[in-house]
């Protein structure tokens, strides 16, 4: 599924039996996280993120973390426009995900879940 500035609201969403790459521009309610059933299923969700300096610059390379228990993706951004992709199963859907970006001089960190809003943007501190 690709979206594209969408809002995903519907409740009572269930997922069997599928395999799918969830990515572009999209916020979840939390509604549909109550309501979510994911069965013999995988979602792997592609997010992109940005990288703004403590000037208010857009970085251009930076890497991307995404670490949930000992499972860890690494990616680097392109042109300021960083993608890592994770997937998520009936085990772990509803666990934490830690995204580290890093640039020279610059660590930011942010727990996000299947339901965060994307694309993310994160901004360094002064």
């Amino acid at each position: 599924m690709n979206f594209a500035h969408g809002e995903w609201a519907n409740a009572g969403e269930v997922f069997e039996g599928s395999d799918f790459l969830l990515k572009g521009s999209v916020a979840m309610t939390q509604q549909l996280d109550q309501h979510l059933v994911v069965n013999d299923s995988t979602i792997r969700r592609e997010y992109s993120v940005r990288l703004i300096d403590a000037k208010g610059r857009l970085v251009q390379d930076f890497t991307v973390t995404l670490r949930r228990g000992n499972e860890v993706v690494r990616a680097r951004s392109k042109n300021g426009r960083g993608f890592a992709t994770i997937g998520f199963t009936a085990a772990n859907y509803r666990k934490p995900v830690v995204l580290s970006v890093t640039a020279p001089g610059i660590n930011v960190q942010k727990t996000i879940s299947l339901f965060t809003a994307t694309p993310i943007v994160l901004r360094a501190k002064r």
